[in-house]
C-alpha cells in the first residue's frame, strides 16, 4: 500500500511518494503515483522524467491513463485490456463510445493493430 499523507510539503513528501512506487507497479499505479506527486510539487511532467531517468512521453502516458472512464479503467486494472490498447482508447471522446470499444476488444481478444483499425473505422461514422 503506498501511503498518500505525509507531514512534509512539497518536494520532500513527493521524492517520499516516488520511493514507495513497487519495482514492476502496473502503469495506472504508476499514473496515480505520478499525478500526487505533480500536486505535491512544483515539478513538470518533464522535471518528473529526469528524475525518473525516463522520458517525458513516459510520464504523459501513464497520466492519460487517468483521463479513461471508471470502466475502461477497470478493464486495464484487470488485465482484460492491455496498457497500449488503454492508450489508443483514450483517442475515443466520447466515454460511452469508448467503454463500448474497450468491451468488445476484451470479449474478442483483440490485438492492437485490430483496435487502431476500429478507432479509425469509428472516426470515420463519427
Amino acid at each position: 500500500m503506498i501511503e498518500t499523507s505525509f507531514p512534509e510539503e512539497g518536494t520532500v513528501a513527493g521524492d517520499r511518494l516516488l520511493k514507495q512506487l513497487p519495482y514492476g507497479a502496473s502503469a495506472l499505479a504508476e499514473a496515480k503515483v505520478f499525478a500526487i506527486y505533480l500536486a505535491l510539487t512544483t515539478a513538470t511532467q518533464e522535471e518528473l522524467a529526469q528524475k525518473l531517468g525516463r522520458e517525458r512521453t513516459y510520464v504523459t502516458h501513464r497520466l492519460m491513463l487517468l483521463d479513461l472512464d471508471d470502466e475502461t479503467r477497470g478493464l486495464l486494472e484487470r488485465g482484460d485490456i492491455s496498457y497500449s490498447q488503454a492508450l489508443a482508447l483514450h483517442q475515443i471522446e466520447n466515454w460511452r463510445d469508448r467503454a463500448d470499444l474497450a468491451r468488445r476488444v476484451q470479449r474478442e481478444k483483440a490485438t492492437v493493430r485490430t483496435l487502431r483499425s476500429w478507432i479509425e473505422e469509428y472516426r470515420e461514422e463519427v
